[in-house]
C-alpha cells in the first residue's frame, strides 16, 4: 500500500496533474510543429572560373519562416550519403535575393481625408519611401489613389521611385467624400495581373469604408480576399478613421448660449438624434475594420494618428521579408566527399541551429563527378591496360 507523506501530492491528484502535464507538451509540441518553417530547394551547376573549369553544382535552400542565421547555423545532410553533413557557405537576406517583388500601393485619395489629420501626407511620403527599399534587385512598385474611381499617381516602375513620390490631393475637399474601395481592389489586382514577378504584394492606407459604409458584413471584401490569396498577392492595411461630416461622422446639433446662465445649450430631440447617429457611426467604422482585416487575412493595423503610418509601412516590409537563402557548394574539397550529383532523388535534411527539420527528396542535378574521381577511375584503367598491350606488341614484333 503506498503511503502519502505529510505534504505531500495525492496519487490521484498526482495522476491527473501528469496527464494535463502530458496534454500541455503534446500542445506545445504541436505547436512547435506548426511552426516549422517551409523549405524550397534549388540546385544549380557551378560557376566556373579561371582555376576551376569545372566546379560542383550548388543547392540553394530558400527558407520561409523563421531569422536568418550565421552560415555556421546551417547544415545539409544526404540521409543516404556517406558525407556527415555540409555548413552553408552564404546566408542572403530576403531584399538581397532574386526574388523581386511587384507592389500595389493603394491609398484613399479625397482631401477630406488626405487633409483630415496634421501632417498626414506628409507621413504618408514617409512611408512611402520605407517600401521603396522593401523589395530586392527588379522590384517593381505603383501608386494608385482611390475615390469614387481610381487614379495612377505612380506608374508601375522600379520599387525605388516610390521614394520621391507625392500624394497631395489634385482637387479640394468636397462636402462629402466619394470612396469605392471594392472597385479600387479590384484594379490594384488587375494591375498586379499585368506584371511579371515571382511576388505580389498589396498595401492598403485609408479608413477602410467602403462606399457609405455599412453595420453589416460586406461580402465583396471577402470575395476579394479569397481572390488575393488564389493569387498569392501578400496583404497588408492600415485604417486611420476620422471623424469629420465629410467622411461621414454625424453632425453635432448646433448650440445657444443661455442669456441668463451664459451656458450651452441644444435641443434635447437634436441631441437624441446625434446620440442615435453617432453609435451607428460608430459601429459602421468598427465593421469597415473587421471588413478590411477580412480583406487582408488578418495583416491588419489601426492607426490612431498620422504618426502610425511609418511603423505601418514597417510592419509591411516585415511581412514581406519572411524568408532568406541558404546556400551550400555540393562538394568538399578538403574532405573529398559531396552530395550524390547522379541526377537520381535523394533524401535531403536541413538542420538550423542544431534543430533537424523534415527530409526533402531533391533531385540532385546536373550530373557531375570531382576531377579524377572514382566514377571514372575504370576509363583511366582501360587505357592504361590498352597502352601496356600497344607497347607489349610492338617489342614482339620487332623481336
Amino acid at each position: 500500500m503506498r503511503s502519502t507523506m505529510p505534504g505531500s501530492v495525492d496519487p490521484h491528484c498526482w495522476r491527473f496533474g501528469r496527464f494535463w502535464c502530458c496534454l500541455a507538451l503534446l500542445l506545445a509540441l504541436a505547436g512547435v510543429a506548426t511552426a516549422a518553417p517551409e523549405l524550397k530547394f534549388e540546385t544549380s551547376a557551378g560557376e566556373a572560373t579561371d582555376r576551376n573549369k569545372n566546379p560542383a553544382p550548388t543547392i540553394t535552400v530558400t527558407v520561409i519562416g523563421g531569422t536568418a542565421l550565421a552560415p555556421d547555423a546551417f547544415v545539409l545532410r544526404q540521409t543516404d550519403g556517406r558525407l556527415a553533413g555540409v555548413k552553408a557557405s552564404k546566408v542572403t537576406r530576403y531584399v538581397e535575393g532574386n526574388e523581386p517583388v511587384a507592389i500595389a500601393v493603394l491609398v484613399f485619395g479625397d482631401a477630406s481625408w488626405l487633409e483630415g489629420r496634421k501632417e498626414l501626407v506628409a507621413n504618408l511620403e514617409a512611408s512611402l519611401a520605407s517600401i521603396a527599399a522593401a523589395g530586392p534587385p527588379g522590384s517593381q512598385g505603383m501608386v494608385l489613389l482611390y475615390k469614387g474611381d481610381v487614379e495612377v499617381r505612380k506608374p508601375p516602375g522600379p520599387l525605388a521611385e516610390l521614394a520621391d513620390v507625392k500624394l497631395a490631393p489634385k482637387d479640394p475637399a468636397g462636402p462629402k467624400a466619394e470612396r469605392d474601395l471594392t472597385a479600387a481592389v479590384k484594379r490594384a489586382i488587375a494591375e498586379l495581373d499585368k506584371l511579371q514577378a515571382p511576388r505580389k504584394a498589396l498595401y492598403i492606407v485609408g479608413d477602410g469604408i467602403d462606399g457609405a459604409g455599412s453595420k453589416t458584413p460586406s461580402g465583396s471584401m471577402r470575395e476579394l480576399q479569397k481572390q488575393l490569396a488564389e493569387k498569392n498577392i501578400v496583404t497588408y492595411a492600415v485604417a486611420l478613421q476620422i471623424d469629420t461630416p465629410a467622411l461621414g461622422a454625424p453632425k453635432p446639433p448646433p448650440t445657444t448660449i443661455d442669456p441668463r446662465t451664459g451656458a450651452e445649450t441644444s435641443d434635447p430631440a437634436l441631441e437624441e438624434a446625434f446620440a442615435i447617429a453617432d453609435t451607428d457611426w460608430r459601429k459602421v467604422k468598427e465593421q469597415a475594420y473587421a471588413d478590411l482585416k477580412i480583406l487582408v487575412g488578418g495583416n491588419a493595423q489601426k492607426a490612431t494618428s498620422a504618426g502610425n503610418l511609418d511603423s505601418a509601412a514597417g510592419s509591411f516590409a516585415s511581412l514581406l521579408d519572411d524568408r532568406y537563402y541558404v546556400t551550400f557548394d555540393g562538394f568538399d574539397a578538403k574532405r573529398k566527399a559531396g552530395f550524390s550529383w547522379d541526377g537520381k532523388e535523394h533524401p535531403l535534411v536541413l538542420r538550423i541551429d542544431g534543430q533537424d527539420t523534415t527530409a526533402v527528396p531533391v533531385t540532385l542535378t546536373p550530373t557531375w563527378a570531382p576531377p579524377g574521381g572514382g566514377s571514372t577511375w575504370w576509363i583511366w584503367l582501360l587505357i592504361g591496360g590498352g597502352a601496356v598491350a600497344v607497347v607489349g606488341g610492338i617489342v614482339a614484333m620487332r623481336k
